[in-house]
């Protein structure tokens, strides 16, 4: 089988959803994007039908008779957003406290309940704890305190891979705006994800 060659692989772009198949599988066409212009999967898109949001491409390269895999990522899809590649940019997710976890913080499958940005092998957690915040790096299985600042988390722990996006969960607004004021420190966007139940 042939490799459909896109350049589209983990870049956020924005799409205008045309149609619904099912389950909230849709079906749309990359708005800004010069190299390619066929249709495109969203998974998650199906509300969005007759809009356009922001979507992630997956990394995993399709095939000829398949149109790219893209997953739903925010509703916020302003007419000025350009595209970003894999490496330009960080996902944020606001968790609210009130959303059921197993533990006193998510672990990946009930974060996917809520974003399903796609492939997220691991995700940092910023946990409000009075007077400090507490770090967590979730992953499949487990999870582990980090004692870093979110500048050093950003530079020492959070480089791009080429496959996985970045993502942070805050349970603060405050988390959302330290974390794009240190991500600007790198010359990187921070992109705020919507709510799958919203």
């Amino acid at each position: 089988m042939v490799v459909l060659e896109t350049g589209l692989e983990g870049r956020l772009e924005r799409v205008y959803v045309a149609n619904n198949s099912h389950r909230g599988i849709a079906f749309g066409r990359v708005i800004n994007y010069p190299n390619f212009n066929g249709f495109v999967q969203i998974n998650n898109g199906g509300n969005y039908v007759g809009r356009a949001c922001i979507a992630r491409f997956s990394t995993v390269k399709n095939y000829l008779d398949r149109p790219p895999v893209a997953n739903f990522v925010s509703s916020i899809a302003s007419p000025d957003f350009q595209g970003l590649d894999g490496s330009q940019y960080i996902l944020f997710g606001f968790w609210d406290k009130s959303w059921k976890t197993k533990n006193e913080f998510p672990i990946l499958d009930e974060f996917n309940e809520h974003y399903s940005p796609g492939q997220v092998g691991r995700l940092f957690y910023i946990q409000s704890r009075g007077d400090f915040d507490r770090k967590l790096l979730i992953f499949k299985g487990g999870s582990d305190e980090i004692s870093l600042s979110l500048g050093q988390l950003i530079s020492i722990k959070m480089k791009y891979n080429g496959r996985n996006p970045r993502v942070v969960l805050g349970e603060s607004e405050d988390h959302f705006f330290s974390l794009i004021k240190q991500a600007k420190k790198h010359k990187l966007t921070v992109v705020k994800m919507t709510d799958l139940q919203s």
